[in-house]
């Protein structure tokens, strides 16, 4: 006899939210399950499902090693747990909509929104082995949620959690300090960041769980690192101070380095996290230099957020030439136990 909904944990489930469906998301979710089809890790995989009739059927064609089940229903998902086969990895398809047309639009933008609100309100209520997000596009939620400003922005606000992002590689990882803001507010921004208790502890907990294993280097905001205070006194005020209060809590951090000449072989020997004041500070050598190895991560959520490091690729959407592997890392990272986050 079936479970009642309000029974069933899914804590072994890995979710998956489409992102926007006249993107890349629905491709290159598709390729990445059947690039990992025939691993030995017990999947099961609980896809929030807003692509075309037509992508279900190559999911279902494709994915013979997978025992696939389509949910229209919620209060069905009781029973296919019962018809699971439990010798083959398990996908549940949870179809939110059948999106047909080719070009982002407000359909579009407001499915993506949905799905994700979807997704977590059903890890609130059930729980979740972790958190895989196809693309969507800020720009086009934001005619939906004026307050939107991303994946990242969204979960820390539903879930009550303060969250860091971090865009990992097995080379090097950076993290953000700042994330989607405009360049002229960074130095106010950075500051305020610096100043608080909620940044210093999250960054604690990364060093305590020991989820890298080098040393760590903090960039300065300035060209130079501000030249001691010619060009700019951020680095002195503020960065080197905070620099020694991880220091004091025996965090093996260094700096501040100048990014212009940071990023060499050299250094990305010896550091494996790099701390920058901006977004693009980081976020462009590490792009340039892992390409699609890298995933982003959204850690201090009650559980793990990965996504791949790239957008939702309007321009290749539907022409079958979408590279899955920056996906396919985001959903192997919740299997393959790199971090210890015990």
């Amino acid at each position: 006899m079936a479970k009642k909904l309000d029974k069933i944990s899914l804590k072994d489930f890995l979710f998956i939210t489409g992102g926007d469906p006249a993107g890349i998301g629905p491709e290159i979710i598709r390729k990445s399950l059947l690039g990992i089809s025939t691993l030995d890790y017990p999947f099961k995989i609980l896809y929030f499902f807003n692509a075309s009739k037509k992508e279900k059927e190559k999911i279902i064609l494709q994915l013979d090693e997978w025992d696939v089940f389509v949910l229209k229903n919620w209060e069905d998902l009781p029973i296919f747990l019962t018809l699971a086969n439990t010798k083959k990895k398990l996908l549940i398809l949870y179809e939110i909509s059948n999106y047909n047309q080719k070009k982002p639009s407000m359909e579009s933008a407001k499915l993506s929104y949905i799905t994700l609100e979807t997704a977590c309100k059903k890890i609130h209520q059930y729980g979740c082995k972790g958190l895989v997000t196809a693309p969507l596009s800020k720009y086009w939620v934001k005619q939906i949620d004026s307050h939107f400003a991303g994946h990242t922005g969204y979960l820390s606000k539903f879930f009550k959690r303060y969250v860091v992002m971090i865009l990992y590689s097995d080379y090097f990882s950076v993290l953000p300090i700042t994330e989607h803001i405009p360049l002229s507010k960074v130095s106010r921004e950075l500051i305020k960041i610096l100043k608080s208790k909620q940044f210093l502890e999250i960054l604690k907990t990364i060093h305590k769980k020991k989820l890298f294993k080098k040393k760590w280097a903090f960039l300065g905001l300035n060209p130079h690192c501000g030249e001691e205070g010619k060009i700019g006194k951020e680095e002195e005020q503020y960065i080197l101070p905070f620099i020694n209060t991880l220091k004091q809590q025996n965090i093996p951090v260094f700096g501040p380095f100048s990014s212009d000449s940071f990023f060499s072989v050299e250094n990305l020997q010896k550091y494996d996290l790099i701390l920058g004041g901006y977004h693009d500070q980081v976020l462009i050598p590490f792009k340039t230099l892992v390409q699609f190895d890298g995933i982003n991560i959204t850690f201090g959520l009650p559980f793990l957020r990965t996504s791949p490091d790239h957008g939702p690729a309007y321009d290749i959407a539907f022409k079958e030439k979408a590279n899955y592997k920056s996906m396919r890392n985001a959903i192997l990272f919740h299997y393959q136990k790199k971090w210890n986050l015990a």
